[in-house]
Order: C-alpha cells, then sequence, then structure tokens
C-alpha cells in the first residue's frame, strides 16, 4: 500500500463515519457535502452503489466498484470485503485527503468502526469522528428492535444531525434532544 499523505503532511488520514436508521437521510448529507465545494479530495466509501443517488452532474466516470466524481470524490462500494475497499481507496496513486463512510441504515457502526482501528489500516487512518443522522418525524416512533439498534447509531456519534425537523413542532424536538442527550451525552448537536 502506497503511503498516503494529507494536506496537512499527516501520513494519517481522517475518517468520518455516517451513520443513521434507514431513510434518516444519510445519503442526502453525503451528497451536500459532496456538491459543497470543500475542495479536499474525498473517498467515499458506501454499503451499495444502488443505494446512493449520486446527482448525474457530478460523476466523472464509473467502473465495477468506483464512482470518480468531477469535485475531486471518490466513491467506492462495499459489495465487496470492506477492509479490501478501504485498501484500494488508500493504496491509490493519489489518496483521498479525507474519508467518509456512510455505514448501513440497519448496521451497528461498531463493528466498522473497530476495522478502522485495525493496526494495518491504523498506519494509514485514524477514526475523526462518526455522525449520526437521526430522521426527527419517526426516531421516537420505531419499533423496540429498530429503536435499538438507532440508539445504538446515536449512542456511538460525536455529532448528530437533526434531520427533517420542519416536519416537528418545537415541543418534540425538545424532548427529541432530551432522549439524544441521554444517550449521547458528550455529542454536538446540529440541526
Amino acid at each position: 500500500m502506497n503511503e498516503p499523505k494529507t494536506s496537512t503532511g499527516d501520513s494519517q488520514i481522517p475518517v468520518c463515519v455516517v451513520t443513521g436508521f434507514l431513510g434518516a437521510g444519510k445519503t442526502s448529507l453525503i451528497n451536500h457535502f459532496m456538491s459543497s465545494g470543500h475542495g479536499l479530495r474525498a473517498g467515499i466509501v458506501v454499503n451499495d452503489f444502488g443505494a446512493i443517488d449520486i446527482d448525474s452532474q457530478l460523476i466523472e466516470s464509473v467502473t465495477e466498484d468506483t464512482v470518480s466524481l468531477r469535485n475531486g470524490c471518490i466513491c467506492c462500494t462495499m459489495r465487496d470485503d470492506f477492509f479490501e475497499a478501504i485498501s484500494k481507496l488508500v493504496g491509490r496513486e493519489d489518496p483521498p485527503e479525507v474519508l467518509i463512510i456512510e455505514t448501513s441504515g440497519v448496521s451497528d457502526p461498531r463493528s466498522v468502526v473497530l476495522t478502522l482501528t485495525d493496526p494495518e489500516l491504523a498506519k494509514f487512518l485514524r477514526v475523526d469522528s462518526v455522525v449520526s443522522v437521526v430522521d426527527s418525524d419517526s426516531f421516537d416512533i420505531l419499533n423496540p428492535e429498530e429503536s435499538k439498534l438507532a440508539s445504538a447509531q446515536v449512542g456511538l456519534a460525536d455529532l448528530v444531525v437533526f434531520n427533517k425537523t420542519d416536519l416537528v413542532d418545537e415541543e418534540k424536538l425538545e424532548r427529541l434532544e432530551a432522549d439524544v442527550r441521554f444517550l449521547a451525552p458528550m455529542a454536538r448537536f446540529f440541526h
């Protein structure tokens, strides 16, 4: 694997893990980042190419498991082994300066974070943040099994993004924030 260099000269690429329950808005958040003109060469690993809606005007080229975007982002699907997909991105001649990983809406992100701390990957990557996207309208009405999973996703977060806040009143949003604060007491909140 080539040793990547970030724009700061650091050999570890910062990684942002984006998690949240099905339909919370993870892909929309990532698409917003990709189209924001951030100026970074970003690697983006998604669960399944079919699940990410990339604006066709952003796409430069598509191969079997990689989508190159005009803004410098590189998307790699996780149809193959997660470790292999990460290694492929990090080992590129022009490795990403930042790596964004979108977890499945029905997965616990702990396994992703644990994989990223594998000694072989930790030479090249450092988990910078875990962002959990919360659907403000439906977070509190999930069935018990879904709620347990969504709570685990929030509980690991450094940053919680409340999405769909326009669909709830102020009282519901305050209750939701209190519930999420209980699950992630140290997390920063963003609306």
